[in-house]
């Protein structure tokens, strides 16, 4: 079984000029594997800081988070985790074979694993040449390669229409549902 996410009663501060700034108090939220929720208005401005807590960037003050033993997943719009001068499916080839997947599975596996949700015609292109919801797309998949979860997915700076937004939602619903993974919108 996936671990959850937890983020339990944590509070932190940060520096602001010569003081420390409590930008955080007493926060808890539980996702569970499967599961996908929002918390940014549980968040207002202090997002980054949940974020760099969740990404272990940072340590709080008090309080317990946990992301599973490989750590969460990271999707933004400044997702860049990847070789700009490589096709998608190559891209993903290296992270398969650096999960430990042989060569002479690589293709097969890919296939089976992201083959019927990710776009055939993406697999030739560019991740900088590619529309916004391909990249979004395109980054899941390359978490899934990874195999990190649970996963933050900061839909906040993402230059995509509302309905866009909606359908990017309506998937991470779906990826979350089929393969267990817990998803933290911001």
């Amino acid at each position: 079984m996936r671990n959850p996410m937890v983020f339990n009663q944590v509070t932190h501060y940060s520096p602001e000029g010569e003081k420390m700034v409590k930008v955080l108090d007493d926060l808890s939220f539980e996702i569970m594997p499967g599961e996908v929720k929002w918390v940014s208005e549980k968040l207002g401005k202090n997002k980054k800081v949940v974020v760099s807590l969740l990404l272990k960037e940072e340590k709080p003050i008090i309080g317990e988070i946990n992301t599973g033993p490989n750590g969460a997943g990271y999707i933004s719009y400044s997702f860049s985790d990847y070789y700009h001068h490589l096709n998608a499916g190559d891209n993903f080839k290296i992270v398969y074979l650096l999960n430990g997947v042989l060569l002479k599975d690589v293709d097969k596996t890919i296939d089976d694993d992201i083959g019927d949700w990710f776009p055939k015609k993406v697999m030739d292109m560019k991740p900088d040449d590619m529309e916004e919801t391909e990249k979004v797309m395109f980054a899941f998949a390359m978490v899934r390669g990874r195999q990190l979860d649970p996963i933050l997915f900061d839909l906040s700076a993402l230059p995509v229409t509302n309905e866009e937004k909606e359908q990017l939602v309506k998937f991470s619903e779906q990826y979350a549902d089929r393969y267990s993974v817990g998803i933290l919108l911001i």
